[in-house]
């Protein structure tokens, strides 16, 4: 977006090349570089993922980025919350690269109080014990209840259930004791299973088979 220095626009992105943008663009930086200009076929000139800069973006205060200088500190003032390797390795989501950033400063020395100051509280102290404890941000056990309907028992009766004879996802709910809202789990994203249903249609009349032929 900012011509020599940062360029932040994503190939066939709509927002980026809209004409109030290049406009907004071309008349608050003089070397910004506009989509005609934009070598043919290039790759994406951004040098992080989507993922990242909303990571980013997320850090940034834009009441107070006015200027292309303003946005360059701000820019690199927020890059200092992620580990090299993760810059080299984009594309991971949500809160990892904090998680990460976390880990990363807990290894330099700082402390708990010291990293959660510095991530604006984005990490809660509590993962930074478990980082300590552990030395690793991996959870030991995946989050949330565990299933009680979609069970690898319950995928395969209702399989067998499904070979055996055709049978409305109603009645399959009530053979099975589970809900039916789980049964429709089931078949569409575990068995890949898709509902139908006979329609019957009148015949054709004479007069409309001519207009067909």
């Amino acid at each position: 977006m900012l011509g020599e220095h940062w360029t932040y626009q994503q190939d066939g992105a709509r927002p980026h090349i809209h004409y109030l943008s290049q406009k907004g663009c071309i008349d608050h930086f003089p070397s910004f570089i506009s989509k005609d200009r934009w070598p043919l076929n290039s790759p994406d000139l951004c040098p992080f993922d989507y993922s990242l800069w909303n990571e980013l973006a997320k850090l940034m205060n834009w009441k107070k980025i006015t200027t292309k200088e303003l946005l360059q500190l701000y820019v690199k003032r927020c890059l200092n919350f992620y580990p090299i390797v993760f810059l080299r390795n984009p594309g991971q989501q949500n809160r990892a690269p904090y998680a990460k950033s976390c880990k990363t400063k807990f290894e330099n020395g700082d402390g708990p109080t010291k990293i959660y100051r510095d991530l604006a509280g984005v990490v809660s102290l509590q993962t930074i014990k478990k980082i300590r404890n552990t030395g690793s941000i991996e959870l030991s056990s995946p989050p949330g209840r565990p299933r009680t309907a979609r069970t690898k028992a319950n995928i395969l009766e209702a399989k067998q259930r499904l070979d055996q004879k055709r049978v409305s996802t109603r009645r399959l709910a009530a053979e099975m004791n589970i809900s039916k809202s789980s049964i429709h789990r089931i078949l569409r994203q575990d068995l890949g299973c898709f509902p139908y249903k006979k329609i019957k249609q009148p015949k054709l009349t004479d007069v409309q088979k001519k207009e067909k032929s």
